[in-house]
């Protein structure tokens, strides 16, 4: 078998498989001999779905859930491990999951039905390596290969999986074992996707908890706790159990005094995250090999006592380096800070995920709200960029993309609200990284999507929506009232000036620039729309005469995305503070919304609501969630809660960054970024971010010293910053620590009720609610930005 185009290995062999599409992981094996001189090995693997290899019984790698997920009829990806390798016998050995490739569990999106279902199967090549690096051979993927049912008896990525231990065949992967029985392999026919290298970071094993607190025993179910959100799977070690004892394990998020609560109506199946391990003689250890789930605690059956096991939680996920540091005094801004990192980092495994245990799904609009406060915390370089890949596979000939990705062929709806994330993430990766050869890769598909969305433009020039403020309180999906043209026009308007942004710094394809110019054009064509259909200049307010009710996601969407003409901000804005107040500040928004309602505020000069509405304790609040003692975002604003994984509630944590820390990069690669920390003059008393740029360490902290603040600013070399300070004329700083002391006036709070000349006398902005009242918030002195 020749390279697949675009691989970078010549592979020699061809997909094997044991032709059996029942329960059991196959297992597959084969037996060489090392060549004297041989000193290493580079072994190459690709399995459909999940594979765990093996060289003479040890794991090739600490990855995990490898070769990764995919939309598998465009794109198949494999893993490349060195190995170490001694002249004399040796064996290969391969284990087959399910994954999304095989899946058998029906559910909604239609993965157990996906296009290119079927066998599993796996493609090998082991190439021995001489002292110099010279090839000695090669070992392939061939008939010589045997197979055997093993000891995972089943397994589902939303049901779990079963190990009978009894039934795993010892030293089936080492020298000296007797497969005279096992079965000869049969030549597999793959997808028709493309055979590429996985180029994103792998799935590892990052940290292991033990079990915090046990409740229940007797009539109550045995329950574990961990003390935190989670997402990976459960370790179990039973050394003195008798043989053939069955250990199942329920994990979920939640429990109570009747154990781990599981609902999943998009699953449809009785068993949930369940995890059965059989012991055999002498007891023995196990953890899912092909399995992952969103997890706290672990419903435990088939012991009577806690201490008859030991269960360690598996943090698992996308092994991707962290890139920055928050800290702050304010409980509230630091928990939030926390909860969205852990969030993040539970919803990676080969793609951002929506939730680790209710979809496990690529969903467009989470990462859309949160994609900034993502890049902020961690390198997601390679991640994104594969996801970008899958996005680009899920488009239909006529340019349509799906709201997730991959996709089995589900999701194609009119939602431009999630799916213009394709330009907006194009052009920030390209902003943070430099990717000109991956913006070359997705212009003509780009392109295709935006004339799509553009042909749909209707006769009052805009588009409509089927999502909208997804999730706002009081809802469990799109508030009522919403009217889906403004989020969804809205959005478009942004995603057409990112890819004309993009056009412009790489240059347009026609040579001409008339392709920048003509998506430019379109987008200043939709925000007039959208103001002529919806802005009531005299009562400040976007709002529709289909859904006259206000939303303050309608207000906040048109200023964030620079529709709204400059004279009428501070008008928006103003209403925007009266409805927090009305409502004691609080929110009133869903993801969409809450994303950009704090820059909002604040580049507004209202720094000091965005603070009070961020820092709240009564729901629906961050600050309610922290006293709840929870770790992670949750999906909902309650009363029903559903996910604890969920990190879009949690994308205003850009703002704490950009801010209340005040860095926020503003040229490419951050050859240049502002510092303008604005709530110096606020209640806090210090704040820092720092992070590793692409020329090194950057970041400010400023703290509060009486009635100055002392501000440091850390710029690496090849960078500049532009400081704005309060009371300071603005300059530019170059390579170096710098640290500044400024006067700034006595901290105030805002506090709820009250009023402010400025927006009194207002028209009403609904179809009957009475004007709120005036505000009665000071403006304390801002830095510029």
């Amino acid at each position: 078998m020749t390279a697949a185009p675009g691989s970078r290995v010549r592979w020699q062999g061809h997909w094997i498989t044991s032709g059996d599409d029942g329960p059991v992981a196959p297992l597959l094996r084969r037996e060489l001999t090392v060549p004297a001189g041989t000193v290493a090995g580079l072994l190459h693997v690709a399995g459909l779905g999940l594979h765990r290899t093996t060289l003479d019984g040890v794991p090739v790698s600490d990855a995990r859930l490898e070769s990764g997920i995919s939309a598998y009829d465009r794109r198949i990806a494999h893993s490349s491990y060195p190995v170490a390798l001694e002249p004399g016998p040796a064996v290969l050995g391969v284990e087959l999951g399910r994954g999304f490739y095989a899946m058998t569990t029906p559910n909604v999106w239609g993965w157990h039905e996906a296009p290119w279902r079927g066998l599993r199967m796996a493609l090998v090549q082991l190439e021995l390596l001489g002292a110099d690096g010279e090839q000695l051979g090669v070992v392939v993927s061939d008939d010589a290969w045997r197979w055997a049912p093993g000891g995972t008896r089943f397994d589902s990525l939303y049901e779990g999986e079963t190990f009978d231990a009894r039934r795993e065949p010892t030293g089936w992967d080492r020298p000296g074992f007797d497969a005279s029985g096992w079965s000869p392999v049969h030549r597999g026919t793959p997808p028709a996707g493309l055979l590429v290298p996985r180029s994103h970071e792998p799935v590892r094993v990052t940290a292991s908890h033990p079990v915090v607190a046990w409740s229940g025993g007797g009539e109550a179910p045995l329950v574990a706790d961990f003390g935190r959100q989670l997402a990976g799977w459960v370790k179990v070690s039973a050394p003195d159990l008798d043989a053939g004892r069955r250990i199942t394990l329920r994990l979920g998020e939640r429990a109570d005094a009747g154990g781990v609560l599981l609902e999943n109506p998009h699953v449809h199946s009785e068993r949930l995250d369940v995890h059965e391990f059989v012991v055999a003689e002498g007891g023995g250890s196990w953890e899912p090999r092909f399995t992952w789930t969103g997890f706290r605690y672990a419903e435990v059956s088939g012991v009577e006592h806690p201490d008859q096991l030991e269960l360690l939680a598996q943090h698992a996920h996308t092994d991707v380096a962290t890139a920055s540091t928050f800290s702050c005094d304010d409980e509230v801004l630091t928990w939030i800070d926390t909860a969205m990192r852990a969030t993040v980092v539970n919803n990676l495994h080969h793609l951002p995920t929506d939730t680790p245990v209710y979809e496990k799904n690529g969903w467009t609009g989470d990462a859309q709200v949160a994609l900034e406060a993502m890049l902020h915390q961690l390198d997601l370089q390679h991640l994104l960029v594969k996801w970008l890949d899958d996005l680009a596979d899920g488009q239909a000939e006529d340019g349509q993309l799906p709201v997730m990705a991959p996709t089995p062929g589900w999701g194609y709806i009119e939602a431009p609200e999630w799916t213009t994330l394709y330009p907006y993430l194009l052009e920030r990766l390209d902003s943070w990284y430099g990717l000109p050869a991956v913006v070359e890769r997705h212009r003509e598909p780009l392109l295709r999507y935006l004339r799509r969305e553009l042909a749909r433009v209707d006769p009052s020039g805009l588009v409509v929506g089927v999502l909208g403020d997804y999730l706002a309180p009081g809802t469990e999906g799109t508030p009522p009232e919403d009217d889906l043209r403004i989020a969804a026009s809205c959005y478009l308007v942004r995603g057409l000036r990112a890819g004309a942004a993009l056009l412009e710094r790489h240059g347009a394809g026609d040579g001409t620039g008339g392709e920048a110019a003509e998506l430019r054009a379109a987008a200043d064509a939709l925000a007039a729309a959208v103001n002529q259909a919806f802005l009531d200049p005299v009562a400040g307010c976007y709002r529709s005469e289909r859904e006259p009710r206000y939303r303050q996601a309608s207000n906040i969407l048109p200023v964030a995305f620079g529709i709204t003409p400059p004279g009428h901000v501070d008008a928006v804005v103003g209403r925007l503070v009266e409805e927090l107040e009305a409502r004691g500040l609080r929110h009133d928004t869903g993801c969409l919304g809450l994303s950009e309602l704090f820059g909002v505020l604040t580049r507004a000069g209202r720094a000091d609501v965005a603070l009070a509405v961020a820092t709240g304790t009564d729901a629906p609040s961050w600050g309610a969630w922290k006293e709840a003692g929870e770790t992670t975002m949750l999906e909902m604003w309650g009363p029903v809660e559903r996910s604890r994984n969920h990190y879009f509630m949690g994308a205003m944590a850009r703002w704490l960054y950009e801010d209340v820390a005040g860095v926020r990069m503003s040229a490419p690669q951050w050859r240049e970024f502002v510092v303008a920390p604005a709530l110096t003059g606020s209640g806090l008393g210090h704040a820092a971010y720092h992070r590793q740029g692409p020329r090194g360490r950057l970041g400010a902290a400023w703290r509060r010293t009486g009635a100055a603040v002392e501000v440091t600013v850390t710029v690496p070399p090849g960078s500049t910053a532009h400081v704005h300070l309060p009371g300071v004329a603005p300059f530019a700083a170059g390579p170096g620590e710098w640290t500044h002391h400024v006067d700034v006036p006595a901290p105030v709070r805002t506090r709820p009720g009250g009023g402010s000349p400025d927006h009194r006398h207002r028209p009403r902005c609904d179809d009957g609610a009475a004007a709120t009242g005036p505000a009665t918030t000071t403006r304390t002195e801002e830095s510029a930005s």
